[in-house]
């Protein structure tokens, strides 16, 4: 029994040694990855929201006022004076013959049904309806088949619409089907 103690004793002084040998090195925490940079449409989003635009200074804030502080602000398209451009969808139809537009705008149109989906930045064109025979204009933060995320604003800043809810309460980010969408514009 001495023999087997000792013997026994002797292996856990080298089963010890070599352990104490061995350093244990604990990873550190990897450091995170570097955030992406933000783009000039999410610095645009970030500046906007909450914020009514009113880039003519003409009707109050309206979706079409947005769309053009972003085209001059990120796309860097000179805007000219309202020329006759009777709301959101005026821009859609008539964006290739009148020359302000063609000229100053620069844009590719693209339609539903292309089986493209409009990219961040794209501006997304909407129909009238019975409420609004104007059309509705905003900017694709990002999209999917069923739908767009739209940076917009709504220009119901009047009596009527305070008095029903619907007052203008500055840049938002919705979701729209593409039921109503005309098409969209791209910067070429």
């Amino acid at each position: 029994m001495k023999k087997f103690l000792h013997w026994l004793k002797q292996f856990l002084e080298i089963v010890l040694e070599i352990i104490g040998s061995f350093r244990v090195s604990v990873p550190k925490e990897k450091p995170a990855a570097p955030k992406a940079p933000e783009t000039a449409l999410e610095k645009f989003i970030d500046t906007y929201t909450g914020k009514a635009v009113d880039w003519d200074g003409h009707f109050g804030a309206q979706c079409v006022d947005l769309v053009r502080q972003y085209w001059h602000e990120v796309e860097k398209i000179p805007q000219p004076e309202p020329t006759g451009t009777n709301g959101a969808i005026a821009f859609f139809k008539h964006h290739n013959y009148r020359p302000v537009q063609r000229g100053h705008l620069n844009l590719e149109v693209y339609y539903p049904g292309s089986g493209m989906i409009p990219p961040p930045g794209a501006v997304i064109v909407f129909g009238a309806v019975s409420t609004n025979r104007f059309g509705h204009i905003g900017i694709c933060v990002d999209a999917d088949a069923k739908g767009i995320n739209l940076f917009e604003q709504n220009g119901t800043a009047n009596s009527r619409a305070k008095a029903e809810g619907r007052e203008q309460k500055g840049a938002f980010i919705g979701r729209w089907k593409y039921d109503r969408v005309l098409g969209w514009l791209v910067k070429r």
